[in-house]
C-alpha cells in the first residue's frame, strides 16, 4: 500500500514539475499589439439599391394591339419620342363616321337658315289676302243669318253652319299668317339653337376621339434610357397594362432600408461611406431623405423586420454606375479622434466585464478595460490601458494569468 502511495506522489510531483517547467522555463508564442492613439468611426451597415431620380413606368391608357415597339432596352430617348404604337383602325373609323354625321348636320342647318325665295313669300301673302276676303264674306253671311234665324226665316242648322264656316276661316287665317311670318323671318331661334347645339356636340366628340387616338401613340414623358420593356409586338393590352420603364441615368441616387431600431441614430445630412469590393467602388455620400412611414420586410432568415427607407445623395463621381446595382452603405453615426485603440480581437467578455491580456515582464497579465466606440475592426479603450502597452491579440483559452509568453509583433494599421 505504501508502495502505491509513493508512486502516486511521484506522479503528482512530476506533473507539477512539468507545469512549472512549461510555465516558467518555456514561453508560449502570442501575437501582440501595441496600444496606440488614432481615429475611430462607428457605422450602421446596410445595402442600398441604385435608382434614377427621374423614373417612369409607362402604362397603357387605352386597349389595343401593339403594332410597333420603336425602342429597345438600353436605348437613349428624348421627351416626346414615340416608344410604342397601337393599332388605330377602329378609332380612325369612329372619327370618320363622326365627321360624316357632322357634315350632314351642317348641311341640314344651312338649309334651315337659307332665306325664302320672294315668289314663295308672295304666294303666302296672296293666300292670306284670299282668306281675309273669304272671312269678310263669311262674317256678313253669319250676321245676316243670325237676323233671319231670329225672325224664324231660316232654321238653326243653317245659322249654325254659317257660324262654323266663319270660325274655320278665322283658324285658316291664323295658320296662314304664321306661315307667312316664318317665311319672312326664317325658323325660330330655338330651332336654330338646337341645330347649333347638335353641331357643337358632335365637334366636341370628334376632338375627344382625336385626343384619344393620340393615346395609341405611347410617348416618353422624360428624357433618359429604356430600362425595361415588358411586352412584345402583337400583344394585346388593356388600360393600365405596363409597357416599359424609362429612367434618367445621368442623375442617380441610392435607397437603403434601415431597421427601425437603428433609424434614430441617422438624420438628414448623416455622412455615408459607399463601397463595393466587387466593383471597386469607394465614395462619399450623405442622407438626403428619411421616409416618414415604416414597412415590414422578411429577412433572409424568414424573420419579419420593420424598416424605414432612406435616400442617399452620391457626392463623388462613380464611373459606370448602373440602375439596380446593389452597394454597401455605411452610415457614420459616431466618431472620435486621438483616442486609445485596440483590435476587437484583443478584447473578450466574461460575465459582462471586458478584459484583455497585457504583457508585463514577459508574462500574460489579465486586466479589466472599459470600452467605447466599436468600429469595423478596432475598438476604443476608455480606461484600463495606457499608450504603448502591449496586448495579446486573439488570446486562446489556454492563455492564463502569469503564463510566460513570447511576443509576435502585430503590425499596427
Amino acid at each position: 500500500m505504501k508502495k502505491y502511495i509513493a508512486i502516486g506522489l511521484i506522479l503528482v510531483l512530476l506533473g507539477v514539475g512539468a507545469f512549472i517547467y512549461k510555465n516558467y522555463t518555456s514561453a508560449v508564442a502570442v501575437e501582440v499589439y501595441e496600444v496606440e492613439k488614432g481615429n475611430i468611426y462607428e457605422y450602421i451597415e446596410e445595402t442600398a439599391i441604385v435608382k434614377p431620380r427621374e423614373h417612369r413606368i409607362i402604362t397603357a391608357k387605352v386597349g389595343g394591339e401593339i403594332v410597333n415597339i420603336n425602342k429597345e432596352v438600353g436605348e437613349k430617348v428624348k421627351k416626346g419620342d414615340i416608344l410604342i404604337e397601337l393599332n388605330t383602325d377602329e378609332i380612325s373609323l369612329q372619327i370618320d363616321k363622326a365627321k360624316t354625321k357632322l357634315e350632314g348636320l351642317k348641311a341640314s342647318y344651312k338649309e334651315t337658315i337659307k332665306p325664302t325665295k320672294k315668289e314663295v313669300i308672295n304666294q303666302a301673302e296672296a293666300k292670306v289676302r284670299s282668306i281675309e276676303i273669304k272671312l269678310e264674306e263669311a262674317k256678313r253671311r253669319a250676321e245676316n243669318n243670325k237676323k233671319l234665324y231670329e225672325n224664324d226665316v231660316i232654321s238653326y242648322e243653317e245659322y249654325s253652319s254659317s257660324v262654323n264656316a266663319l270660325k274655320q276661316l278665322e283658324e285658316e287665317l291664323k295658320i296662314a299668317k304664321n306661315e307667312l311670318e316664318i317665311l319672312r323671318n326664317g325658323v325660330s331661334s330655338n330651332i336654330k339653337k338646337q341645330h347649333i347645339a347638335q353641331i357643337k356636340g358632335l365637334e366636341y366628340d370628334i376632338e375627344m376621339l382625336k385626343k384619344r387616338k393620340e393615346d395609341y401613340l405611347v410617348k416618353s414623358p422624360i428624357s433618359g434610357e429604356i430600362l425595361e420593356v415588358y411586352l412584345k409586338e402583337g400583344d394585346f393590352v388593356q388600360p393600365g397594362t405596363r409597357f416599359l420603364e424609362v429612367g434618367s441615368t445621368n442623375n442617380l441616387y441610392l435607397q437603403a432600408e434601415v431597421l427601425v431600431d437603428e433609424i434614430a441614430d441617422i438624420s438628414e445630412g448623416t455622412e455615408v461611406l459607399i463601397v463595393s469590393d466587387d466593383l471597386g467602388i469607394e465614395a462619399k455620400g450623405a442622407v438626403e431623405k428619411i421616409y416618414p412611414k415604416a414597412f415590414s420586410r422578411m429577412s433572409e432568415l424568414g424573420i419579419e423586420q420593420k424598416r424605414v427607407r432612406v435616400d442617399i445623395l452620391i457626392k463623388d463621381k462613380i464611373s459606370d454606375l448602373r440602375v439596380g446595382y446593389e452597394l454597401d452603405v455605411n452610415f457614420l453615426i459616431n466618431k472620435k479622434e486621438d483616442v486609445l485603440l485596440l483590435p476587437q480581437s484583443a478584447v473578450f467578455e466574461d460575465e459582462g466585464v471586458n478584459y484583455v491580456f497585457v504583457i508585463e515582464n514577459g508574462k500574460a497579465k489579465l486586466r479589466e478595460v472599459e470600452i467605447g466606440i466599436e468600429g469595423d475592426e478596432e475598438i476604443e479603450i476608455i480606461s484600463g490601458l495606457k499608450m504603448g502597452e502591449k496586448v495579446i491579440v486573439y488570446p486562446e483559452k489556454d492563455i492564463e494569468e502569469g503564463l510566460k509568453v513570447e511576443e509576435i509583433k502585430k503590425e499596427n494599421n
